[in-house]
């Protein structure tokens, strides 16, 4: 952080993220910008492994029910944190970011938070603009959500949503 010169607004902390309770750290009350990047499942990760996606396709398939059940596991946790994010009383931006290909660990986690975080004030904002893969079309906004795909994009798979609380 100090290399790239954000080492005066940046405050790297070694805890669970789950634990951070805002209403009585007082030095959490004043955070406004998360990036929440939690444990997934990899599984868009094929060039780092050297891997490669089965069925070809950019809807990668579970292998086992095994894999299914780890996948919503995953998920589950990364919907748990996302909305312990979005509850941080003065959080204006909010970035979710998996490297997972998976629907359940993206689209589909960003749906079940997406009503709570518009009673938040919260909106989907477009991110990266001129990147020309979004999410897969599940609800109204995924044109706003960011897709890397492995096999199209030469690079690791990768996800993003943005959540702007409008001001108060």
């Amino acid at each position: 952080m100090r290399h790239c010169g954000a080492g005066r607004i940046v405050t790297p902390e070694l805890r669970d993220f789950l634990g951070v309770d805002p209403s009585k750290e007082e030095r959490f009350r004043e955070v406004r910008g998360i990036l929440l990047d939690p444990s997934c499942s990899g599984s868009g990760t094929v060039h780092s492994r050297g891997d490669y996606l089965i069925a070809g396709g950019s809807k990668y398939q579970e292998r086992t029910e095994q894999d299914k059940r780890r996948v919503d596991t995953l998920a589950s946790f990364q919907e748990k944190c996302l909305r312990h994010a979005l509850s941080f009383p003065k959080v204006e931006r909010v970035v979710y970011s998996t490297c997972s290909i998976h629907v359940r660990e993206n689209e589909q986690v960003v749906a079940s938070v997406l009503a709570e975080a518009e009673r938040l004030g919260f909106e989907l904002e477009r991110a990266l603009p001129q990147w020309p893969r979004r999410g897969f079309p599940l609800f109204e906004g995924c044109d706003n959500l960011v897709r890397v795909n492995p096999n199209k994009d030469k690079t690791d798979g990768f996800f993003l949503a943005l959540f702007v609380r409008a001001p108060r």
